[in-house]
């Protein structure tokens, strides 16, 4: 048995109690096989959604009772606060946060107080905090997780704290951190053995069934379930929808969610996120709707206020229409003998798009379907440009610099808009994003668009690792050095007899940007996908289009077939890497 601590008065060694019965199920929740790796590379140790306070109001209206599930750290003990419910179950995607979790628990067994609670984790108190998370894990690799967390995040979650609690006696909210009342409601929790902490991933197949299950075995319902902004990072695939359908609830029940896209409004004096509450009735009949692609449909219809929403109505058709599945594909129409000057014909069929190894906004890799099409075999230059504002038919754009304005060196500088509008003066439009990979992947789902070779200066014109273009030096007396793009077909061709596929100017294409292909989910997926919102505008909770191959201004890394980047159509401030090439259906007339 340890001692006890000196400044708090109280006994290191108390016993983890075991839950109660009705909640014993909860116990054993398995928790998924971690990921491959985690948001951005870090750890979020700390709640940085500022007005929590907005979900007060309904959390206290609940009641008493049921189950709060949430993903996140110490906003999930708010919550319990306001809500008072049987069992808390904290959950998330990282496992070093369910880790953290347990170190909470080692500090609210012991601290009787809000004050012997920061004291606790304080950096005076450091090695009795160690200490007691040592009573409380078996020694192995819990223990050592445990530990882990609690080395890197105690300085962090001290000052959170303060910072917090300063904040919200200024506001007026009564919280755990500021209310000896609600502090004593969430210690209950760990002292009675109701608050169950582990790995868990929303889209899995593990750890929110065994969740549905154990609730439902308790005789309970999930009351409150919070998602943080975990919905931001996928679509509603199959195991999503199947998860959230799996939840017992009842007419009470809520679904809280937090979003950092502006589009939606941002919460006053707390503008990095919109704060947002459904019911449990509303969300799973959005989910059941193969129709609601994500999170965007929902807040997109949902009624919103000075960055807050309430959703409770069933979905109605505020969607579009979801692509064929590919074994719906049609048949490939062949491509014709001789295709039209300066264009290929890309022969339709599936493909493999996207990777599993690196770039997280190009996974999953999965098949799609493209029906054959023609696309220019040169990215459209300075001179094409120029003759097509000269008719009148395009809007004045294009670079604002000398070493960008030879006849054949690519158009850039240009915004999605102009690009749309030059592909249709032409009798063409712009490619899909599926289509632009298909182009430059060929049949054999290569890496780079002449193989598996990396990007060099003889292959593509990018920036080499000296920090210069591949092409020769600029005339400019500002970046003598940092090179420029090069005439259009410079470099070998593709299997499709294509240009410039990687390398010398990042080409726009026709799809509203998603944050993944699993994010996007059925709208990119299937027969000749166009993306989010089938590609028009407006598109809820869209605001960004994509452009894909890299540039002379960016490293070999960018100028994979699969990598794709987000981009303002506007194309403000004025980047010089953007062009782009055009494509034409078969049945379209090309020029």
């Amino acid at each position: 048995m340890l001692a006890t601590l000196p400044a708090l008065g109280v006994a290191l060694a108390l016993a983890v109690p075991p839950p109660p019965a009705q909640l014993a199920a909860f116990a054993s929740l398995p928790p998924d096989p971690p990921p491959a790796d985690i948001v951005r590379g870090l750890h979020y140790w700390v709640s940085n959604e500022e007005r929590p306070e907005l979900f007060k109001p309904e959390l206290e209206a609940l009641g008493p009772g049921g189950v709060l599930v949430g993903v996140g750290t110490d906003q999930n003990f708010l919550y319990a606060g306001w809500m008072k419910p049987a069992a808390l179950v904290l959950l998330d995607f990282d496992g070093a946060i369910p880790a953290l979790h347990k170190a909470y628990r080692a500090v609210f067994l012991r601290a009787a107080t809000i004050a012997e609670f920061n004291l606790l984790w304080s950096f005076k108190q450091r090695k009795q905090l160690a200490a007691a998370v040592d009573e409380d894990v078996p020694a192995g690799p819990e223990r050592d997780e445990v530990q882990a967390a609690l080395g890197e995040a105690r300085a962090i979650v001290n000052a959170h704290n303060k910072r917090f609690a300063a904040g919200f006696r200024e506001r007026k909210v009564p919280t755990f951190l500021t209310d000896e009342a609600q502090y004593q409601t969430v210690r209950a929790l760990f002292l009675e053995g109701r608050v169950f902490m582990l790995r868990g991933d929303l889209t899995a197949d593990r750890a929110m069934q065994a969740i549905a299950r154990a609730t439902t075995d308790a005789g309970l319902v999930v009351r409150a379930l919070y998602l943080s902004n975990a919905e931001q990072y996928f679509g509603y695939d199959e195991g999503y929808r199947k998860n959230i359908l799996a939840l017992p609830v009842d007419e009470k029940s809520i679904a809280l969610r937090t979003l950092s896209r502006g589009r939606f409004g941002l919460a006053k004096d707390g503008g990095q996120y919109h704060y947002g509450v459904q019911s449990m009735l509303s969300f799973k009949s959005w989910v059941a709707d193969a129709r609601t692609r994500g999170v965007n449909d929902i807040l997109e219809a949902a009624p919103r206020k000075a960055g807050y929403s309430k959703m409770t109505s069933p979905p109605g058709a505020q969607v579009a229409p979801i692509p064929l599945a590919i074994e719906q594909a049609p048949a490939v129409l062949p491509c014709p003998a001789t295709a039209p000057p300066e264009t290929s014909c890309v022969p339709g069929g599936p493909f493999l798009r996207g990777t599993n190894d690196s770039d997280k906004n190009a996974r999953p890799q999965s098949s799609v379907f493209v029906q054959s099409f023609l696309i220019d075999r040169y990215e459209v230059t300075f001179a094409d440009y120029q003759a097509c504002v000269a008719e009148g038919r395009c809007d004045k754009a294009g670079p604002n610099y000398v070493d960008f304005n030879a006849p054949k060196q690519p158009i850039t500088g240009v915004s999605w808009f102009h690009a749309k509008k030059f592909c249709e003066a032409h009798g063409k439009r712009l490619p899909t994003e599926a289509e632009w990979e298909k182009a430059a992947r060929g049949t054999d789902g290569r890496r780079y668009p002449w193989g598996e070779e990396s990007a060099t200066c003889a292959r593509a014109v990018i920036m080499t690792e000296a920090g210069r273009s591949c092409g020769v030096k600029q005339r400019s007396k500002n970046h003598p050095d940092t090179g420029r793009p090069e005439p259009v077909g410079s470099k070998p061709a593709t299997q499709f007899g294509l240009f410039d596929m990687a390398g010398n100017s990042w080409e726009w294409v026709a799809d509203w940007y998603s944050p993944s292909w699993a994010a996007c989910g059925a709208a990119c997926a299937g027969v000749d996908p166009k993306g989010p919102c089938g590609g028009v505008d407006p598109c809820p909770g869209h605001d960004e289009r994509v452009v894909r191959g890299g540039s002379w201004y960016w490293p070999a890394k960018y100028a994979t077939t699969y990598h794709r980047r987000a981009h303002a159509p506007s194309n403000r401030p004025v980047f010089h890497h953007f062009g782009f090439r055009c494509a034409a259906s078969l049945t379209t007339v090309a020029r």
